[in-house]
């Protein structure tokens, strides 16, 4: 029966101590997600500066605010299939964006509705050639598998810069961040709806800490309410015969 309660216990504390550690992490990535924050505010809040301004280091890039000009390069325009946006299914359309120091920066013009995430009429979406633009920078990813959608050239599954250097030929200078487009177009039915930084928010960090904390309050909790009563339990069945006999 001792052995029963110990492993009982045993069994209680060690939930109870793998909850409390998940919401120790959880409680660090909260503040991860702070300092995060904090960045992202500074750099989207900052005044815009020149592209040359900006250190190649994508770390140091992403999300920083410039302005450049250069002169869009449809031939090569590819879209980012599968993104929503308020609910409804679209691409972001990607185009090269040919600089007057001969480097090629590919842009996220924005967002464009297509009924199934992949299908759409580049030709209808194509904006004037030569620009001066404002925007912000943000990373290619680090992924494997496939790139592209089979069957569909110019449709990418995800933002993988080697994949994007095949595509636009052999000398082509790209640099190492995307720029997303933010200078306002003219309203129209044939304009990409352009985007936005991400939204800053604490995320649901520090109710998933509060949730693993009350699981191992509880997981302590009950394991002592189960030994008091076994305990109990064990004291009234040991008293029971002595009154019998009494």
């Amino acid at each position: 029966m001792a052995f029963r309660y110990i492993l009982l216990s045993a069994i209680g504390v060690a939930v109870a101590l793998g909850c409390f550690r998940l919401s120790k992490w959880q409680v660090d990535r909260l503040e991860q997600r702070r300092q995060y924050n904090a960045l992202l505010a500074e750099r989207v809040s900052a005044a815009p500066v020149p592209l040359s301004e900006i250190p190649n280091d994508t770390a140091s890039a992403q999300y920083r605010r410039t302005y450049l000009r250069g002169v869009f390069d449809y031939e090569h325009e590819l879209a980012l299939a599968l993104r929503a946006r308020d609910g409804s299914p679209g691409v972001y359309i990607l185009t090269p964006l040919r600089l007057p120091d001969g480097r090629t920066l590919l842009t996220n013009r924005g967002w464009v509705y297509a009924p199934d995430g992949m299908t759409i009429d580049f030709a209808r979406w194509r904006e004037r050639g030569s620009v001066e633009a404002n925007g912000f920078l943000d990373s290619f990813v680090s992924a494997r598998g496939p790139v592209t959608m089979e069957g569909r050239p110019q449709l990418l599954r995800q933002l993988v810069r080697d994949s994007l250097l095949l595509r636009l030929g052999e000398g082509t200078q790209l640099l190492p961040y995307v720029f997303v487009l933010t200078t306002p177009a003219p309203a129209s039915e044939t304009t990409p709806a352009r985007l936005s930084p991400p939204a800053i928010t604490a995320g649901p960090h520090l109710s998933y800490a509060i949730q693993w904390a009350v699981f191992g309050i509880i997981s302590l909790v009950g394991t002592f309410l189960a030994l008091r009563r076994g305990i109990a339990e064990r004291r009234s069945n040991a008293v029971a015969p002595s009154a019998v006999a009494g």
